[in-house]
């Protein structure tokens, strides 16, 4: 046998042994996985298989940030991750004969073993030999952490983290070469899930300041380090400008988002709603935060702590041990004041401090990667208090929020956890072998039964599983007859309203993410929404839609320019009078018209944008407008104004045309106007010395 495959085998038999323990954990997808979607296919789920299907259908917009949805926006898909490399493989798998069905699931079951063989790549790393590794990574992609976010497809692909991490948390060779591979990782992460990318840039940051060799020249090996790693990231400086625009747009992630986003001690003892033995758990913390690897993991990792902590001094384990149950303590209780934000805070400090100079001084790989484990678990609680509310905010995620470039991106800030149950499962690992030193066989006989017990605490036989729903009628009438620059819209727009505003954005994101897939395969051009980024049209044109079709519904849709077309989907409606819509289209034929009537029930209704309305429009920032005038009479002339707010979030305004309407035409065109390329455009038509009413649409 050639020796590089003999150094593979094993690697090979470890990842066919996960898929093995991943079917057994997920026996409910089997018959399933080519007519239904892993993770769902409805709101946040729905979005992801969106992404994949667009991107087939269209590559090289996908290549550029651009998508079919959330008209008129640019840069649309870096409104959330792009998800440009698994959405490549989706599409590579459709090109070779399979549904998208399945192409999506074999990512999907793929991306699971990939997870234990990362996680067992980093405990090779740290010397841990094969069975302990294998139960280690094996355990993390069974987790309940993961089956509990199959529904947010993106927090699957963790494994770039412990791959780039694994690449130079060792001492034998930690050289340029692999630097530069784990900053590959990071940019692979990158086009997987941003959050991830920041997970493992911020860990490849710990491992460059600790990592080094007494003899070492520390300037001179973290540049060469640096230089390395910086190469690697190259390929993020493709769509990384595009998410920089979209950030310019919609801001920071507010500190308030991450506070009520954060984790808490009983987090890391609650298991998601969907587990077979622990599932009331859950209800300890919010979703987001079910952050339980296992009672028994959990116990053995917290015995390695302890006894590598016997070295230290008695104060020194008394001090770290009292911060960690007051952190605990403290995150899982609430009070009137701001006492609990205070000792959080404090008590986060205090335990990453510890761990830290402990870390600087032995720096060993262990002792790097428990620093790492530390920073994780300390950012997972979140800054401790919302300033909105007058609380102090002091806590270790706070200082890099604002220090660390893009940390102020992330609102689920107890997504850190994850790397922590990475952690627990090593621990545990670790622990085994420090009770069984030198016996091998027992070693991997304990790991084994790890396995077993931590299987069975992490069995969620019940996940999300959905077909792709049918698609109306409409949509396929539609895609006949609309025109490349001419965009539409699907109604219902929201669910219920609550004074005006969207009441459940969970059944919003539910609709639109329907909507966007049923047009992937058309490429249609929607004006839609999705509850992650809530832009000014998400907000307002909720109200406006309520009686369509209605005098207002006209107003703001015209204001949309080159939006020509209403689906209307009768089934999805909570209450539908079919007769009082009927009643309402014919009051208003002369502003939407009735295209067509699908088999289903579904509707195409053609809107006639004429308008006369001094109110903006929305328009793409990459193409050029055309400004239809009714009648042409040559004494008026127009002003045309692009609209544009500061950061102080007053309005400017600069003039574009200033114009007489030609009587033969009663045309004006404008060309794009993209001072601000992660805005629409916002264009305002003023009328001179004349009344006459406009249409504006999209040019090629």
């Amino acid at each position: 046998m050639q020796p590089h495959l003999r150094h593979s085998m094993p690697w090979i038999a470890s990842f066919v042994g996960m898929l093995g323990l991943i079917f057994i954990s997920h026996l409910a997808w089997i018959g399933h996985l080519s007519s239904h979607f892993i993770g769902g296919s409805q709101g946040d789920s729905g979005l992801y298989v969106w992404l994949a299907a667009s991107f087939h259908a269209d590559p090289i917009q996908a290549m550029h940030g651009e998508s079919s949805i959330l008209y008129p926006y640019p840069l649309t898909r870096s409104w959330s991750d792009s998800f440009l490399l698994p959405s490549a493989i989706v599409s590579l798998l459709i090109s070779c004969g399979l549904s998208l069905e399945r192409a999506y699931n074999a990512l999907f079951i793929t991306t699971l073993a990939l997870n234990g063989l990362g996680v067992m790549a980093l405990a090779r790393a740290l010397r841990l030999v094969w069975i302990p590794s294998f139960c280690a990574g094996s355990a993390f992609a069974c987790s309940s952490y993961l089956t509990g976010n199959f529904g947010h497809p993106q927090l699957q692909f963790f494994f770039w983290v412990p791959l780039a991490w694994a690449c130079v948390l060792t001492a034998r060779d930690s050289g340029p070469l692999r630097w530069f591979i784990a900053g590959l990782c990071v940019s692979a992460s990158f086009y997987c899930a941003v959050y991830y990318a920041l997970f493992a840039a911020l860990g490849l940051g710990v491992i460059c300041l600790l990592s080094f060799q007494p003899k070492e020249q520390i300037i001179g090996a973290i540049s060469r380090r640096v230089l390395a790693l910086t190469v690697g990231l190259l390929p993020i400086g493709w769509l990384l400008p595009s998410y920089l625009r979209v950030k310019g747009l919609f801001g920071s992630r507010g500190l308030y988002e991450a506070d009520a986003f954060a984790a808490s001690g009983l987090s890391y003892l609650s298991f998601p709603s969907f587990n077979r033995l622990f599932g009331s758990t859950s209800h300890w913390t919010h979703n987001e935060a079910n952050l339980c690897a296992g009672f028994v993991c959990l116990s053995l990792a917290v015995a390695y702590v302890a006894l590598d902590l016997r070295k230290q001094s008695k104060g020194y384990q008394a001090t770290l041990s009292l911060a960690v149950a007051v952190l605990a303590y403290a995150s899982s209780v609430t009070d009137a004041g701001i006492t609990s934000e205070i000792v959080i805070a404090l008590s986060a400090w205090i335990v990453l401090i510890l761990v830290t100079v402990r870390a600087v001084k032995d720096p060993s790989s262990i002792r790097i990667f428990t620093a790492i484990i530390t920073l994780f678990f300390a950012l997972s609680f979140g800054p401790a208090g919302n300033p909105h509310k007058g609380e102090p905010a002091l806590a270790p995620f706070t200082a890099l929020y604002y220090l660390l470039p893009g940390m102020d991106a992330i609102r689920a800030v107890s997504r850190c956890g994850i790397v922590v149950i990475m952690g627990i499962y090593i621990f545990a690992a670790l622990a085994i072998r420090a009770f069984f030193e030198g016996r091998r066989l027992q070693q991997s006989a304990l790991c084994a039964l790890l396995l077993g017990m931590t299987l069975v605490e992490n069995y969620t036989p019940i996940f999300p599983l959905d077909p792709l729903p049918s698609r109306p009628e409409a949509f396929e009438i539609l895609s006949k007859v609309t025109h490349p620059n001419e965009a539409a819209i699907a109604l219902p727009f929201s669910g219920e309203l609550e004074n005006g505003r969207i009441k459940s954005w969970s059944d919003f994101a539910t609709l639109n993410t329907r909507y966007a897939l049923w047009g992937a395969p058309f490429q249609l051009s929607l004006v839609n929404g999705y509850s992650g980024q809530r832009s000014k049209i998400i907000t307002e044109l909720p109200a406006a839609l309520q009686e369509f079709p209605s005098l207002e519904a006209h107003e703001w849709l015209s204001r949309i320019c080159g939006l020509r077309w209403v689906i209307v989907v009768p089934s999805l409606f909570r209450e539908w009078d079919s007769a009082a819509f009927e009643r309402r289209l014919l009051e208003h034929r002369g502003r939407f018209l009735l295209e067509a009537t699908g088999s289903d029930g579904s509707l195409l209704i053609r809107i006639e944008p004429w308008t006369d309305t001094p109110k903006p429009f929305f328009a793409p920032a990459s193409k050029a407008l055309r400004f239809d005038f009714l009648p042409p009479t040559p004494e008026c002339s127009v002003e045309i104004y692009a609209l544009q707010r500061d950061q102080q979030n007053a309005v400017k305004e600069t003039l574009l045309v200033n114009a007489p309407i030609l009587a033969s035409s009663g045309t004006l065109h404008i060309t794009p106007n993209q001072a601000q390329a992660g805005h629409p455009q916002v264009v305002q038509v003023r009328t001179l010395s004349c009344s006459t009413a406009f249409r504006c649409s999209v040019e090629r």
